[in-house]
């Protein structure tokens, strides 16, 4: 499981999600978990990764997703991840394969005993994929921001928002595309599996 505690997510970011999920009629995402679902890999494709913002002049909200959702939704939360991942170090400095599939696939699983300060142990996840989540949720912040500036900035009401939606699909296909042309990169990888 890549999330073991509800999620939160913070400063502009939250707001962003506020206004695609939140409780108004005007909202285009029934849940928050919809928006994470797809924010990580809208912000891979289009390269936009960020940090957590937060101003000191506006108090932003800060949004959950409940553990609850994230088990439920855990099975296409880790492919998510994996593919993330795993495209993630694909393009970073030509990474060799093994990398790429190690941190992406076999990172996670890796978990280390640690004593508590009760006394007690638990599991903690590697450094490694620690480094790697904050990669994800980078992507997701992006993400979540593409779909904001896309879809609620300059609308008005729920319509203009479908519309501005209907646009950002229409649009998007030309993005996924351009990203799915990554078999070049992965054939040029080294590799040392055989």
């Amino acid at each position: 499981m890549i999330f073991d505690r509800t999620l939160s997510i913070a400063g502009e970011h939250g707001l962003y999600l506020d206004h695609l999920a939140g409780q108004d009629s005007n909202r285009v995402f029934k849940r928050n978990i919809d928006v994470f679902l797809i924010a990580p890999l809208i912000g891979y494709l289009l390269g936009r990764s960020e940090d957590i913002k937060m101003s000191e002049e506006e108090k932003h909200p800060e949004k959950k997703i409940d553990l609850e959702q994230l088990n439920r939704e855990a099975t296409t939360i880790e492919t998510i991840f994996q593919l993330v991942i795993l495209l993630h170090y694909a393009k970073k400095e030509k990474t060799d394969i093994d990398t790429a599939v190690n941190r992406a696939f076999r990172e996670p699983a890796k978990m280390r005993v640690i004593q508590r300060d009760d006394g007690e142990e638990t599991y903690a996840k590697t450094e490694e994929h620690l480094e790697d989540v904050e990669i994800y949720l980078a992507y997701m912040r992006g993400g979540i921001s593409y779909l904001y500036e896309h879809i609620i900035v300059g609308g008005n009401n729920f319509d203009d928002y479908i519309d501005n939606f209907a646009d950002y699909l229409e649009n998007y296909s030309t993005y996924i595309e351009a990203s799915l042309n990554c078999q070049e990169e992965f054939k040029e990888m080294p590799s040392t599996i055989h």
